[in-house]
């Protein structure tokens, strides 16, 4: 009994010491209120103050939304349909100031509508952006918008790159839409996240630790247990 109690208390004492730490280093240097960012000096080069941040009007991107979504064991694998839960949505953003939104303002300009735009016009096209928006705003598949593209008025959230980053799978998701994308300029930013406070951070770490070494006793002692009826048998 001691080590199935040991054990249970090592795999809790760790995932309280792991979440701890990621909040803990996500968290590190930010504010409780989020600081404004231009998107335009982000996409320039220029770098956030700290993770938390609010970003005003852009271009939400949802024609190259990747989505990570539930099925059961006995359906592994199966395609998404339009009532399939999802977990998390990731698509890009793009400011008034990308090429992109550059060149196609000129095109209106010039011809009035896109339906006015001759075919042999070549229509610009989104080679890069900086930040990707991780959402779970979209409850299932038909909730992520139709729109390719849309004017969004504002996201408020925290860059997650350092406790986050994107798996392999995912970057080759994202490269399928944007085959030049250098994800070493690539901010994730996770919409709606907040940062967690020095103290409530350190005490999920200092109370996993409690739990672990607790645990680690309960093992110890039951292996003890163990070995001693063994030996009288």
């Amino acid at each position: 009994m001691k080590l199935k109690i040991g054990l249970l208390l090592l795999i809790v004492g760790g995932g309280t010491w792991a979440y701890g730490w990621s909040e803990g280093r996500v968290s590190e240097g930010t504010n409780e209120q989020a600081a404004a960012a231009d998107l335009a000096k982000l996409e320039a080069g220029g770098k956030p103050d700290n993770n938390h941040i609010t970003i005003g009007g852009h271009t939400a991107c949802y024609y190259a939304s990747v989505y990570s979504y539930y099925t059961k064991k006995k359906n592994r694998g199966a395609k998404a349909t339009d009532t399939t839960r999802l977990s998390y949505v990731f698509y890009p953003i793009i400011s008034s100031n990308h090429p992109f939104n550059q060149e196609l303002v000129n095109l209106l300009t010039k011809y009035g509508s896109l339906d006015k735009i001759p075919d042999e016009v070549d229509l610009p096209q989104i080679d890069q952006f900086v930040v990707l928006v991780k959402t779970k705003r979209f409850g299932t598949l038909k909730d992520i918008p139709n729109d390719p593209l849309r004017k969004e008025t504002g996201i408020q959230g925290l860059v997650i790159n350092v406790v986050s980053p994107l798996s392999s799978k995912e970057k080759d998701l994202i490269r399928d839409s944007f085959p030049k994308i250098d994800f070493n300029k690539v901010l994730i930013l996770e919409e709606g996240r907040t940062p967690t406070s020095a103290f409530w951070s350190s005490s999920l770490i200092f109370g996993g630790i409690a739990v672990l070494l607790g645990g680690l006793a309960l093992l110890g002692l039951g292996i003890i247990g163990w070995f001693t009826g063994l030996v009288k048998s």
